[in-house]
């Protein structure tokens, strides 16, 4: 019998487009984790501490998964080209990833839903009977950037500091609500 993957490590599946992204932040901005990987296209040549990347290849995903105690399946569109990095789950990976990942010991599992619909009945009937610790499936807020401000450079500059420091914030809350259990 396999030795139970740490719960201190978490693996972000789809760490491309604004979603994913928040996900990879959170996951590294959380102090309970002491290891994330992400699943990518190409190795990586520098990374931060706490970040290993596991590489995807030839679409064989099901080789490149890694033991972890928690999962985040993030279904979002890539908005720059260096997010291409990061591999990207296609809809239909949903319930053999989730499958794969309990197979690896994950017992907790986060599915962000930023373009995609919500899970069909189906779905829904599949990753549950997988029988999850705790199942998290919900659509991710993505905020629209709101227009580029006119009028003088230092309050062009006062505008850019305070949406930042929102951005922040609700980027640190919504990491604080969605915390999978110890």
């Amino acid at each position: 019998m396999r030795a139970a993957p740490p719960t201190r490590h978490v693996v972000v599946i789809g760490a491309g487009g604004g979603a994913g992204g928040a996900a990879l932040r959170a996951a590294l901005g959380d102090p309970r984790y002491d290891a994330v990987t992400v699943l990518t296209t190409h190795r990586f040549l520098r990374m931060p501490s706490r970040l290993a990347d596991a590489v995807v290849r030839e679409g064989d995903w099901a080789a490149a998964l890694p033991a972890a105690g928690h999962a985040v399946i993030v279904f979002d569109t890539v908005r720059r080209a260096r997010e291409r990095v990061y591999w990207q789950p296609a809809r239909t990976d949903l319930v053999p990833l989730a499958t794969a990942l309990h197979a690896q010991g994950a017992r907790t599992l986060e599915v962000v839903l930023a373009d995609s619909p919500q899970p069909s009945p189906a779905e829904r009937q599949a990753l549950a009977a997988l029988g999850w610790e705790r199942l998290d499936m919900h659509q991710a807020v993505v905020a629209v950037p709101p227009p580029a401000p006119s009028g003088p450079w230092l309050q062009r500059l006062a505008l850019w500091l305070i949406r930042t420091l929102i951005a922040t914030l609700q980027m640190a809350q919504a990491a604080y609500g969605r915390r999978p259990p110890r």
